[in-house]
């Protein structure tokens, strides 16, 4: 019985190829691509309900209590397999999707929460509309490996005067990338206003984890703001 489950525990090892880790260390839009691609039909079991993913509550939480009617329809940046769209289901909000990896949007696809789903690489130029959403949401996708500050720009011009902007930052990854100079810049410039930061667990609610040490890359710096794009 001791050798059975140890054979158990070392298949599941083998099986179980992905982890937020190895996506930590991901260096451009083609392995991006391959690595979500691969991952894309075990990414709910394995990442968000293992890991008890509560950051696409929060972030939906967060837009809807600042949302007015305007505030669609929503650009779901970096959707995956539409985790976060899930938590609109039961609201009047439209969303699309966008997504570099042809695989993770076939799975957002199967779950019928968004309007239209595009294959794109959101560090090419020119590849998102401009001032075609009323909001902006994203969840996962401004962290390590991923997305730096200098894309927060081409995520607010696809915003129409007003737009709302929901955008979830790893914390660990915003103080080492220094996301702050970047956001005063745009605030400064007259791209952006209303900004607001709000500070969030990301794998757990706050209430149950209150007392345990966690690691800033285990935390979302929320960053909320309206947009003056034309």
């Amino acid at each position: 019985l001791e050798f059975k489950a140890t054979l158990l525990i070392s298949i599941k090892g083998l099986v179980t190829m992905h982890n937020k880790e190895e996506a930590y260390t991901l260096s451009s839009p083609g392995d991006h691509k391959k690595y979500y691609d691969k991952w894309s039909g075990k990414y709910d079991e394995e990442f968000v309900e293992s890991e008890n993913y509560k950051y696409p509550e929060k972030i939906s939480k967060l837009f809807m209590n600042l949302a007015e009617l305007k505030h669609s329809p929503i650009a779901d940046i970096g959707c995956g397999t539409g985790v976060l769209g899930e938590e609109f289901i039961d609201t009047d909000m439209v969303l699309d999707g966008y997504d570099i990896s042809s695989g993770m949007l076939a799975e957002a696809k199967k779950k019928k929460v968004y309007r239209n789903l595009f294959e794109c690489d959101i560090t090419e130029e020119k590849v998102l509309p401009t001032s075609d959403y009323g909001g902006v949401i994203s969840c996962g996708t401004f962290t390590f490996g991923h997305l730096g500050p200098e894309y927060l720009v081409r995520v607010i011009q696809m915003l129409h005067e007003g737009g709302l902007g929901v955008i979830g930052i790893n914390k660990a990854h915003y103080l080492s990338k220094n996301f702050d100079e970047e956001i005063k810049l745009l605030e400064s410039t007259g791209k952006i206003y209303n900004v607001k930061i709000f500070e969030e667990l990301i794998y757990s609610d706050r209430k149950t984890d209150e007392e345990k040490e966690t690691k800033d890359d285990e935390i979302s710096n929320i960053l909320t703001f309206q947009s003056n794009s034309a």
